[in-house]
């Protein structure tokens, strides 16, 4: 990591022995890598992503900007680097994809999956997730999904009001 700074940890998992696995136990332990730390800035709230392998994510739904404590929808359309919505995703760790999200001021994590099932088909490339925004304040929401046996990554960041 080339990148100095403090930053922090997450890890997240089941107890085998738990009675309701819908709520997975979250740890954070924060540390340091010495080197430069020149602090950029979180990229102002948007609706699209480029991932590094041309793919392009957009955030389809309404509103854009959700209140605290709603449950709110957030629906992502993948594209092909070619334009063309993705119709199938590969299984990635047992979805069709991850989404993590940070508090870019409190540090708070949150991790979702989709709602669409493995093995349906993506309706105009999109996947959709559920999400309860804890606080006001901008949120990098950071999206993985598989294709063509390669993890793709698109961040977006999201201001709760």
């Amino acid at each position: 990591m080339t990148d100095g700074g403090a930053y922090r940890m997450f890890a997240e998992f089941v107890p085998r022995d738990t009675k309701d696995a819908r709520h997975p136990v979250v740890l954070g332990v924060p540390f340091s890598v010495p080197g430069d730390t020149t602090l950029l800035p979180v990229p102002a709230p948007g609706a699209e992503a480029v991932t590094d392998t041309g793919f392009t994510v957009v955030r389809t739904d309404e509103p854009t900007r959700p209140a605290p404590m709603r449950p709110q929808a957030l629906r992502f359309a993948v594209r092909a680097p070619d334009g063309t919505p993705v119709r199938t995703l590969d299984p990635h760790l047992g979805a069709y994809g991850h989404m993590t999200g940070f508090h870019t001021m409190l540090l708070s994590a949150t991790h979702l999956h989709p709602l669409e099932p493995l093995g349906a088909p993506l309706i105009d490339g999109e996947l959709t997730f559920q999400a309860v925004f804890a606080d006001r304040g901008e949120y990098r929401l950071f999206l993985e999904f598989s294709h063509g046996g390669k993890v793709h990554t698109a961040a977006v960041t999201v201001a709760v009001a």
